[in-house]
C-alpha cells in the first residue's frame, strides 16, 4: 500500500514537471513572435524615413510695397495695348509644278510667325516667319492634241519672310534698365558690389489679321508647256502688341 501511493506520488510530479517544460517552452515561442514582429515595425519605420524628410524653416520678413496714388484709386494687374500696326511686305517666289499646266485654280495662304520681338527704345519691331501656300493647279494630261483634259493637283510650299519696321506707341512700354554697379571701398581696401535691376516686362505679339494681293505669272518651258509660275505678293499684317502694366483705376468701376 505504501509503494503503491509512493509510485502515484512520483507519477503526479513528473506531470507537473512536463506541463512546466511545456508552458515554458510556449512563453519562449511567444516572446519570439513578439521580437519578431518588434524587429518588422522597426525595419518598416526606417523605410518611412528614408522617404520622408522635412525641415523647420525659418521666417523671412517682408515689407509692404507702398504706391503713391489718389483717394478712391486702386491698383490693378492687366493687359495693356501698347501699339496696334499694319504691316505691309513685298514677297516674290516661283515654283515648278509637275508636267504642263492648264490652270491655277485656287490659293489659300496662312500666316505662321515665328518670331516677333520689339526693341522698345529703338522703337523697331523685327519679324520672321512663313507664308503657307495651299495651290490647286490643273495638269494637262498626256494624249491626243484633239481635246485637252486634266487632272487635279494640290501642293503645299512654304515661303519664309523676314522683315524689320518702325512703330510708334499708343501708349509707351515699360522699360526695365539695369542699374549700375556701385563700389564701395573701405580702409581695408575690401571691395563691395551692389547693384538692383526689375525684371523686363515681356511685350506680346498678336497676329490680328493677314490681306493678300498676288499675281500669278505662268512661265513657259519650251513651246505652249507652262510648268513654272512666277508670284508676286503684296501682305499686310495688323499686329497688335500688348504687355502687362501696374494701372490705377477708380475703386467700384
Amino acid at each position: 500500500m505504501h509503494k503503491h501511493k509512493k509510485h502515484h506520488h512520483h507519477k503526479h510530479e513528473v506531470e507537473k514537471e512536463s506541463i512546466k517544460k511545456i508552458i515554458k517552452k510556449e512563453k519562449k515561442e511567444e516572446l519570439k513572435e513578439e521580437k519578431e514582429g518588434e524587429l518588422k515595425e522597426e525595419k518598416l519605420g526606417d523605410d518611412k524615413e528614408e522617404n520622408v524628410s522635412a525641415k523647420m524653416l525659418k521666417e523671412c520678413k517682408s515689407d509692404l510695397v507702398k504706391f503713391s496714388i489718389k483717394a478712391g484709386f486702386i491698383p490693378v494687374r492687366m493687359p495693356v495695348i501698347i501699339t496696334e500696326v499694319v504691316v505691309n511686305t513685298d514677297i516674290e517666289n516661283v515654283i515648278k509644278l509637275e508636267g504642263p499646266i492648264i490652270n491655277i485654280d485656287s490659293v489659300k495662304r496662312r500666316i505662321k510667325l515665328q518670331d516677333c520681338r520689339l526693341i522698345a527704345e529703338a522703337n523697331k519691331l523685327f519679324l520672321s516667319g512663313i507664308v503657307i501656300k495651299s495651290i490647286q493647279y490643273s495638269r494637262r494630261k498626256s494624249g491626243g492634241n484633239a481635246s485637252i483634259s486634266g487632272e487635279v493637283r494640290n501642293i503645299t510650299i512654304n515661303i519664309p519672310f523676314k522683315c524689320v519696321t518702325r512703330v510708334k506707341y499708343i501708349v509707351k512700354p515699360i522699360i526695365s534698365d539695369r542699374n549700375r554697379n556701385l563700389k564701395i571701398v573701405d580702409r581695408n581696401k575690401d571691395t563691395t558690389l551692389m547693384e538692383s535691376y526689375r525684371e523686363e516686362e515681356k511685350v506680346y505679339c498678336e497676329l490680328v489679321s493677314a490681306k493678300f494681293q498676288e499675281l500669278n505669272i505662268a512661265e513657259k518651258d519650251g513651246v505652249e508647256k507652262f510648268k513654272r509660275i512666277k508670284q508676286k505678293m503684296v501682305m499686310h499684317l495688323t499686329l497688335r502688341l500688348v504687355q502687362n502694366q501696374t494701372l490705377f483705376v477708380l475703386k467700384g468701376t
